[in-house]
């Protein structure tokens, strides 16, 4: 997976999956995952964690997963978002994810 900083623009073996506010969340929930193994989160946690790159209108964290979920699908991505309950949603991986730096 490819994170591009600028517009927060991801890439999953070159393919364009998203960008914005749900390339950010998705960017955030692998980087946690990467970090200490989770793959559970809370709409809590990722709204405090990019809090001024959400819009500063009144926005809906959890709408933004529900539509990221059928763009993983459609795009076909090893990655995919399953809702486990009200504020929650878990990242499944058919394998292991790597991220890397985009090359200049």
């Amino acid at each position: 997976m490819t994170h591009h900083r600028a517009d927060d623009s991801i890439f999953i073996d070159n393919t364009y999956i998203v960008k914005g506010v749900a390339g950010a969340l998705l960017h955030l929930m692998i980087e946690w995952h990467h970090g200490d193994g989770r793959i559970e989160f809370t709409d809590r946690e990722m709204r405090l964690a990019i809090g001024n790159r959400m819009p500063e209108i009144k926005d809906n964290l959890e709408t933004r997963l529900l539509l990221l979920r059928p763009r993983l699908e459609e795009k076909q991505a090893p990655i995919q978002l399953v809702r486990t309950g009200r504020g929650r949603v878990r990242l499944e991986a058919g394998g292991r994810l790597l991220l890397k730096a985009p090359e200049e």
